[in-house]
């Protein structure tokens, strides 16, 4: 690892960053397998190799420089290899972090080798201390060579007490034979077939400049949502559906502690609210969904960019109520938040004539199902919204009728329920999922 003042590729992707980075790099820049390798009729269709990083401290990512080689044999100069993070599990490449960044450049000449830097998209991916592994995945019908930092029969590397080679970091490898083929499940070790591999030519490039607190990955409850803001996103609140939901965030990248959730003030008239994790760019956006005519619930959505774990309060203002609402990895959020109230009366059914509520309780029938309403709120405006249960569809109406078989009379408020087993004369064509 070496520490340089380069202010590394494209700094403006990173939020924060200043001069200071870190270099991460185990190899020494002279790859002993540069040479033009043999025809091997059964070479993988594609390979992945996986390097570890052990940061010192945490920052944001940078850069990243990978290392190729064209053989002299080989015709084209495109060189196009996908790049991925991977979580530490034990040692191992764990889960993956993200997007997979595919990346194309070239190689002028053959027999030319060239360093490859790259930030993009990955330019601010927040890193905490600890272990990271990087992956390379290239198909062997590009012909290029992944540079190798090997010992040599004639190097003599740092033994432990026990003989065994000391190596700075860890190197991983899998491969496939088809494009068909799933990968393997796990990496293997290329050291344990006796290729004595110091590191790949991988390289990593941290903004370390602003020191984080100690890891704690989990977001916690955190504070209430405060007070209004004055506008609809203002200091980490959002309020929602004319005001009613105040909702604040707070959030954790992997191995660091939770922190609360910025705001942006868009123009979205308080339908959603989208907010920052440690940066200027919306990572999460929330909305609050009036589905009081079919599940008889106000519904959370929320849908991120990003891979952090996120904890999202909501306070229904009509009731005082608080909700906490939690994801991992940037997983998206649907669930039932708040009830809008509750059914009124029995579901009703009549007989004849248009739109009639029947008697108090269903007639009697062998084949007539069990009924339990779900809640709901009083009726929304006389319109009729398909259910968002397969049980029963609960539809508001105006102005139905009680047929006493003989005589009607108007009633007001009244909700038909549509079972499954019946064809109810409420409605023209019942709606069943």
């Amino acid at each position: 690892m070496t520490d340089s003042d380069w202010a590394g590729a494209e700094p403006d992707r990173v939020a924060g960053e200043t001069s200071h980075t870190t270099t991460y790099q185990y190899d020494d820049g002279d790859f002993e397998n540069y040479e033009d390798p043999a025809s091997n009729p059964f070479a993988p269709f594609e390979t992945e190799v996986a390097q570890q990083f052990h940061l010192s401290r945490s920052g944001r990512l940078v850069s990243v420089t990978v290392c190729f080689y064209r053989p002299s044999t080989d015709p084209h100069r495109d060189v196009v290899f996908d790049l991925r993070l991977y979580a530490d599990d034990d040692g191992e490449p764990g889960r993956s972090r993200g997007l997979t960044y595919t990346w194309e450049s070239q190689i002028r000449g053959p027999g030319d080798d060239r360093c490859l830097t790259f930030s993009g998209a990955m330019a601010g991916t927040s890193l905490a201390p600890g272990e990271h592994w990087i992956g390379i995945r290239w198909q062997a019908n590009s012909n290029k060579v992944l540079g190798e930092d090997v010992y040599a029969p004639t190097d003599t590397p740092p033994r432990d007490s026990q003989g065994n080679i000391e190596y700075e970091t860890e190197v991983r490898m899998r491969a496939r034979a088809t494009s068909t083929a799933d990968w393997p499940a796990t990496f293997t070790d290329p050291r344990s077939t006796g290729e004595r591999i110091k590191a790949y030519g991988i390289r990593l490039v941290v903004d370390d400049s602003t020191p984080t607190p100690p890891p704690d990955p989990t977001p916690g409850p955190g504070p209430d949502p405060g007070p209004a803001p004055e506008s609809a996103c203002d200091g980490g609140t959002c309020l929602l559906e004319d005001d009613r939901f105040r909702v604040r965030t707070r959030y954790a990248m992997a191995g660091m502690s939770s922190q609360s959730g910025g705001t942006i003030a868009a123009g979205l008239a308080g339908a959603a609210g989208l907010f920052t994790f440690g940066g200027d760019a919306p990572e999460l956006m929330v909305r609050m969904v009036d589905d009081c005519s079919g599940s008889g619930y106000w519904m959370l959505y929320a849908g991120a960019a990003t891979d952090a774990d996120y904890a999202i309060a909501v306070r229904d203002t009509t009731t005082n109520e608080l909700k906490w609402f939690r994801a991992r990895g940037g997983a998206s959020i649907r669930d039932m938040a708040f009830a809008c109230g509750k059914l009124g009366s029995q579901a009703r059914h009549g007989t004849g004539g248009p739109a009639r509520c029947g008697p108090a309780s269903l007639p009697a029938s062998p084949a007539a199902p069990a009924f339990r309403p779900a809640p709901v709120r009083p009726p929304c405006r006389g319109e009729e919204r398909r259910s968002g249960t397969p049980r029963a569809e609960l539809l508001p109406r105006r102005r139905p009728f009680t047929n006493t078989e003989g005589g009607s009379s108007w009633c007001t408020g009244c909700w038909i329920a549509v079972l499954p087993s019946f064809s109810p004369p409420c409605l023209q064509r019942p709606r069943l999922r």
